[in-house]
């Protein structure tokens, strides 16, 4: 079981203790579901047609979890899989953190082409797509791991934290997250959160490169929500001043960024 957990693997590397893999895993799970109510959010806001474009992202995000899920390695050995976590981890956090740049990229985009509307469908779908794959992944290789830790008895737990971790994102997203910090400053806390998730589990000497590579991403990061607001404000202006162009001005994007 869980306690059966020692300090050392027989070959001398470093056990995981079970509180840090269930405390990853509520991390990746709340990272997770928050990501995609991100994402929807910001394309109700700029497309309109919020239940539309709510489920169409959560669809997405179901289909790229089961294949994310099925493209998991069965079998591999306990640094591959250690490793491919973390760079999941570093990929999403990647995503995520510039999902609210890339989105309004994208709209710009659409303002400036008689076909932007597709194109910024299709960038949106994109990053709900990848997201979804690579959280798919996720669980399989941290069930993976654990086994390969030692583990004895059923990885059950993984599970279920997961499932508390989505629901703890469903609802902390829409009362604390996105009023509280508005949609970019969200975006680089989650990216910060998944990036704290690939240090826990990475006690690995030999993957000491991908350590210091996430430290790297998280000290980046930490510094972007420092400038958050700054950021914030330059994409809602580039936003305003495209739609003045086209003279379609929205109120709704006054607040598309912040709650």
């Amino acid at each position: 079981m869980w306690s059966e957990l020692g300090s050392l693997l027989p070959g001398g590397a470093m056990r995981i203790a079970p509180w840090i893999f269930l405390s990853t895993c509520f991390l990746l799970g709340f990272c997770s579901l928050s990501y995609e109510f991100m994402l929807a959010q910001m394309m109700s806001l700029l497309e309109g047609h919020t239940v539309f474009y709510y489920c169409l992202t959560m669809g997405f995000y179901i289909f790229a979890l089961g294949m994310g899920t099925l493209h998991s390695p069965r079998e591999s050995t306990e640094g591959k899989t250690l490793r491919t976590l973390v760079q999941i981890e570093i990929g999403l956090a990647f995503l995520g953190g510039l999902a609210p740049f890339l989105m309004g990229l994208s709209q710009n985009i659409a303002l400036m082409s008689s076909q932007g509307s597709l194109w910024a469908l299709g960038s949106c779908l994109g990053l709900v797509l990848s997201i979804g794959w690579l959280t798919g992944r996720e669980l399989p290789l941290l069930m993976q791991l654990a086994q390969e830790q030692g583990m004895k008895g059923p990885v059950l737990p993984l599970l279920g934290v997961d499932y508390i971790a989505s629901f703890a994102g469903a609802l902390a997203f829409p009362l604390w997250i996105f009023p509280r910090w508005g949609m970019v400053e969200a975006g680089l806390v989650l990216a910060g959160l998944n990036l704290i998730g690939a240090l826990l589990v990475n006690r690995s000497v030999e993957l000491k490169f991908w350590r210091w590579s996430t430290v790297a991403c998280l000290v980046l990061v930490i510094l972007a929500i420092y400038q958050a607001e700054t950021l914030e404000r330059y994409l809602s202006e580039s936003l305003l001043h495209r739609e003045a162009e086209q003279v379609k001005v929205s109120p709704s994007l006054q607040n598309i960024f912040h709650g």
